[in-house]
């Protein structure tokens, strides 16, 4: 498993995109957090971690928390 994430780190190729993500910020913003698998996981490492907070956040958040991309 750890050989397959290394090779897929190592991959240069370039992501495509279409043109509603070049042009659109929130898309633009969404294609950097989950783009590549590092700041994937840096984004789901930060979301709440209890059952509660995760119903929480569920029920109450409506956008893109940006927050917890950074």
């Amino acid at each position: 498993m750890l050989a397959r994430l290394r090779a897929f780190r190592r991959r240069v190729a370039t992501p495509l995109l279409c043109d509603e993500v070049l042009t659109d910020p929130r898309y633009m913003q969404l294609e950097r957090v989950f783009g590549d698998l590092t700041s994937t996981m840096r984004y789901f490492s930060r979301l709440p971690a209890t059952p509660r907070g995760a119903l929480h956040h569920l029920l109450t958040v409506r956008t893109f928390p940006a927050h917890l991309a950074g």
